[in-house]
């Protein structure tokens, strides 16, 4: 049996099967076409999915392994980036990127209802940018908030409004309690559009039988709840004891340290 996992970056998507041992038995890569960064339309991660996923398929079968063997996957997706959607998930908004900044405004509201030590804090925060678009659907056709990974996992199982702990972390999910926070509500954050989260690595969905047959896949295949990218690296790494550490160095760095001890710094 066959693992895919699907990572989404800032300039494209990479994505690996791996077999039972851990092994990579092919890999495959695709670039996001070019945007400006004022106006990124999220279809394009979805676009960058499907090139890498049929380059994947093509390494697959020339490594004369079945594509029908994958039996799970997961999405990990640059952390903090998000779009609005409405119930066929499509983009009713502008997505904006992990790295989108200046939604001061926000962040001053964030500021009066926030824990002083909540990751949410700031004016480049995932939690402002929530903030922001739901500011921008004037129209109120948003049903949905999703993240980058969250987005792409509606596109594999029809099923739009799930995302995972590590990609809603910053949005204001707290995963201790397992629930979206009250101070949201106070600060006007629409809790209707919050996704409902799941730890990572959770089954939730089998793949649409419309992708199955794209690429060859079984209708067997389930997709898991994923994570964001430097975590998704962090694991991969196998590291499991505290103390240790692992850095992802893409379009930025990030450092993960395995600890004991919460520690919440914004």
């Amino acid at each position: 049996m066959l693992t895919l996992g699907i990572d989404i970056g800032t300039t494209g998507v990479r994505c690996a099967v791996l077999d039972d041992a851990g092994a990579v038995v092919s890999s495959a890569r695709a670039v996001h076409r070019p945007q400006s960064p004022e106006r990124i339309d999220a279809t394009c991660w979805w676009d960058a999915v499907r090139d890498c996923l049929a380059a994947q398929i093509t390494h697959l079968r020339e490594a004369g392994r079945d594509p029908a063997d994958i039996h799970s996957a997961a999405v990990a997706g640059t952390s903090g980036s998000m779009v609005l959607v409405d119930p066929r998930n499509r983009p009713v908004t502008r997505a904006l990127l992990y790295n989108s900044a200046g939604f001061h405004d926000e962040a001053a509201r964030i500021e009066t209802h926030a824990p002083a030590d909540h990751p949410a804090h700031g004016s480049n925060s995932a939690l402002a940018r929530f903030l922001r678009l739901q500011s921008e659907d004037t129209a109120g056709d948003a049903t949905s908030l999703s993240h980058q990974a969250d987005f792409i996992l509606a596109h594999l199982t029809g099923r739009v409004g799930l995302s995972d702990w590590n990609n809603a972390l910053k949005t204001g999910y707290d995963p201790a309690c397992c629930a979206w926070p009250d101070w949201l509500d106070a600060l006007g954050a629409q809790s209707e559009l919050l996704p409902m989260v799941h730890p990572s690595g959770t089954e939730l969905a089998p793949v649409d039988p419309v992708i199955a047959s794209e690429f060859g896949l079984s209708r067997d295949l389930t997709v898991h709840a994923g994570t964001t990218d430097s975590l998704a690296a962090f694991l991969a790494t196998g590291a499991s004891a505290p103390g240790m550490a692992a850095t992802s160095l893409g379009t930025t760095l990030a450092l993960k340290l395995l600890g004991e001890t919460r520690i919440d710094d914004p």
